[in-house]
């Protein structure tokens, strides 16, 4: 190959290699450019779910009436949560001051300014770093004020009651939220919005007394045979707790013999392992009271119920209590069948009187 022809061969080559290089960078570049535009867009949608400019003013005020300091926090959902126990919170008042450098849109020469509250609930916990899940609720417009005044409605204050709560309307059903849980509060003006920080209303973490439990007797709606309503005696250790944290169960033996635990999923439990089935498959067993029925088993029945923490490994059980059932009997039925007898002998007797004269009449 001569000399020329092995220049023009390098020649080709190097703009080759030019024109690929050329053609990789300008796919980087539109690469990178359309990231960079993904990532400025995201920024404006997560700017525009905060459209108000202004301030919260949120205080949490305890039993004894007085403001709770605000000191334990942690980060949460891309936020800032403040943690305060339920047993110390009653109230959680909300007041907005809105800027009146940049304030919402109204007209000028009649300006009118609506706010309203809305609250936004997970009954949860901090620690799944998650707010933006199917069970949280939002209750929209639950309070809300008006003026031609803005900075008047820096006045303006919402107090939730936590063991009252509020009820409303989510997802078409009528919800109520109360007691622990995740609140955040949204202030809305002429359409813009502000969100708060998130307030962690946080049931009690362990109890130093065991539970203390009775029973009444109640008549069922559903059986021949009383069905048990247990309850807490030391209720007022138990008042602020996750309800799902306090277990009820039952074990026992029919009158056939056959041992039974009160749910399927008992079974699995070692304190069980002598029972060889179950009254239910399921059953509402959680909370400070629990309703025995026992689906019409005749049998004797140890009942009790277990606390134990979110996440903790210990629990505290509390006594046993000891229960039968079987058909119960109504002594009045037995006096209701002996005056339904005598009235129907007795009407047996005049009638076949009045028969008797009648005839004779005839004769």
């Amino acid at each position: 190959m001569s000399n020329s022809k092995k220049m023009n061969f390098i020649y080709i080559a190097l703009a080759m290699i030019f024109l690929l290089c050329l053609a990789l960078s300008l796919a980087f570049s539109n690469q990178s450019l359309q990231t960079s535009t993904r990532s400025l867009n995201d920024d404006a949608q997560e700017l525009a779910e905060s459209t108000l400019s202004g301030s919260f003013d949120i205080r949490v005020i305890s039993r004894e009436n007085q403001n709770i300091a605000l000191e334990n926090s942690a980060s949460y959902s891309g936020g800032t949560a403040y943690r305060v126990d339920w047993s110390d919170a009653q109230e959680i008042v909300v007041s907005f001051a809105a800027d009146a450098e940049n304030p919402p849109t109204t007209d000028p020469e009649n300006p009118v300014y609506t706010l309203s509250v809305s609250v936004n609930y997970l009954q949860g916990y901090i620690s799944s770093n998650n707010f933006d899940v199917d069970d949280r609720i939002s209750l929209e417009n639950i309070d809300g004020a008006g003026s031609s005044d803005l900075t008047a409605l820096s006045s303006f204050s919402y107090t939730l009651n936590l063991d009252e709560g509020i009820t409303g309307t989510y997802a078409g059903n009528e919800v109520t939220i109360s007691g622990w849980g995740i609140y955040q509060f949204v202030i809305d003006i002429n359409g813009q919005e502000a969100y708060s920080n998130y307030y962690a209303i946080e049931p009690s973490f362990s109890i130093a007394a065991a539970p203390e439990i009775a029973y009444n007797v109640v008549s069922s709606d559903n059986s021949m045979h009383d069905s048990f309503q247990f309850y807490l005696e030391n209720f007022d250790d138990y008042a602020y707790i996750d309800e799902a944290c306090l277990v009820w169960y039952v074990r026992g033996e029919g009158d056939d013999g056959t041992t039974y635990a009160l749910c399927s999923s008992d079974l699995a439990l070692a304190n069980f392992s002598e029972c060889s089935t179950s009254l239910y498959d399921s059953y509402e067993r959680t909370g400070q009271t629990f309703l025995f029925n026992d689906n019409e088993i005749s049998g004797k029945w140890e009942v009790w119920c277990e606390y134990r923490f979110n996440n903790a490994t210990y629990s505290v059980s509390s006594n046993v209590e000891t229960v039968e059932t079987g058909d119960s009997f109504d002594y009045f039925i037995i006096i209701y069948i002996v005056i339904a007898l005598a009235v129907l002998a007795l009407i047996v007797v005049i009638v076949t009187s009045v028969v008797k004269n009648k005839k004779e009449k005839v004769w």
